[in-house]
């Protein structure tokens, strides 16, 4: 209707984690590869003013991996309170 308020919905984005890889060399190839997305990604959601959650800061520890390259329960816990958070 005319005159209604419309309402923005937040929407946030996250970065790209950079796993639990054993090797050092490729631990260090694979966060540089990451960091590259997640450099597209902060920056078009600036462009967007959609707010960024940054899945490395929430899953950084080997204990938050059940493997290489997937959370565990640990990590999906953080995952999940850093989009809790993020959505307040």
């Amino acid at each position: 209707p005319a005159g209604a308020r419309t309402r923005r919905r937040l929407v946030p984005s996250c970065t790209i984690y950079e796993g639990n890889f054993p090797d050092p060399g490729f631990r260090r190839f694979a966060a540089t590869a990451a960091a590259l997305f997640d450099d597209a990604i902060q920056r078009i959601a600036r462009e967007h003013r959609l707010g960024v959650i940054d899945l490395r800061q929430a899953c950084h520890a080997p204990a938050h991996y059940a493997n290489a390259i997937e959370p565990s329960v640990a990590g999906g816990d953080r995952i999940a309170r850093a989009i809790v958070e993020a959505l307040r």
